[in-house]
């Protein structure tokens, strides 16, 4: 459901209250369809926040990338890790994936004193895509091909 699918609060069903019955409270179409409105809210409100987290990561790669400090790296790894669970949170899975991965992929750039701009920019260009309404079907490809990558970077 888009955010423009979305019902606002006035356009609700109208409350209703759960009977208790034989000891049991039960619920009537009415309270399922509100508590799946409000997960929908839930979810578009926090797109938001998977966007500015990932448009923080790429201001603070680029910082890093100027110099490679080990600090500056590990403030993209931080957010590399709060992207990971809000993925799971949303339950976006390629963005827990690609996070995942990205992690790795910073923790390398640490370990062996150099970046690795192009499998850490491919990741975050993965991770705009996977924030956006773009189809998963590239998005997993593009994973895969990054998983690859990654494995490869590391044994070298």
């Amino acid at each position: 459901m888009t955010r423009a699918h979305i019902p606002q609060s006035k356009e609700l069903p109208s409350k209703s209250t759960p009977t208790p019955r034989n000891g049991q409270v039960k619920f009537d179409a009415g309270d399922a369809e509100r508590a799946e409105l409000a997960l929908a809210r839930f979810a578009a409100s926090h797109q938001s926040l998977l966007r500015d987290m990932i448009e923080r990561l790429i201001g603070r790669w680029a910082l890093a990338t100027k110099d490679l400090a080990p600090d500056k790296i590990a403030a993209c790894l931080d957010i590399a890790h709060d992207l990971k669970g809000l993925g799971a949170t949303l339950g976006v899975p390629l963005v827990t994936t690609l996070s995942s991965s990205l992690s790795s992929a910073l923790r390398l750039s640490i370990k062996i004193g150099r970046e690795n701009n192009e499998l850490v920019n491919t990741h975050i260009t993965a991770l705009k895509l996977a924030s956006s309404d773009q189809g998963t079907q590239e998005l997993e490809q593009i994973a895969r091909l990054i998983e690859i990558e990654l494995k490869n970077s590391m044994a070298r």
